[in-house]
Parts: structure tokens; C-alpha cells; sequence
């Protein structure tokens, strides 16, 4: 996927693009891969590319509680980085 492809970066010029790409990484995770724990600082801007991430957290009772699926493309967890909050 091309960045100027994604919604948020269609405005921006190729000097930006450039720019963009200059500062960014791709990573491949796994399934069943955890990509952050709630209350990690936020580090990054995440950008899910392809597939699917679920949102979940664990009751009193140790279940898992999904919360949402993401699906591509979208961002991750941009919230805490715009609020500055873990």
C-alpha cells in the first residue's frame, strides 16, 4: 500500500510522502502477536496496512472481553499518541 493511498496522507505532496516514508518502518506481526499492552507509552504512530487486529481486555475473571476488531486499513491506538497518554 502506497501512503498517499491511505485517507489521512491523500493531501500531502511527494515532498511529504518522502518525508513520511523517510521516518517510517514496515513490521510483519503474527498472529496471536501482541502489538501493545494497555498502559504502554505511545511510542508510535501505528497504521494497519493489511489483515486484522483485535482489541480485548480480561475480566475479574481472567476472560478475554473483545472490545473491537480493526480492520485494514486504519490506525492503531492514535488516541493515546494525540492525547499524549499511555
Amino acid at each position: 500500500m502506497n501512503l498517499n493511498e491511505f485517507y489521512f496522507f491523500n493531501s500531502l505532496d511527494e515532498k511529504e510522502l518522502n518525508e513520511l516514508k523517510e521516518i517510517s518502518s514496515v513490521k510483519k506481526y503474527s498472529k496471536g502477536e501482541i502489538l501493545f499492552y494497555r498502559g504502554d507509552d505511545s511510542n508510535y504512530l501505528y497504521l494497519l496496512v493489511s489483515g486484522m487486529v483485535k482489541l480485548y481486555k480480561h475480566d475479574f475473571r481472567d476472560n478475554e472481553v473483545l472490545i473491537h476488531n480493526i480492520a485494514a486499513p486504519s490506525f492503531i491506538g492514535e488516541m493515546a499518541n494525540y492525547d499524549e497518554k499511555p
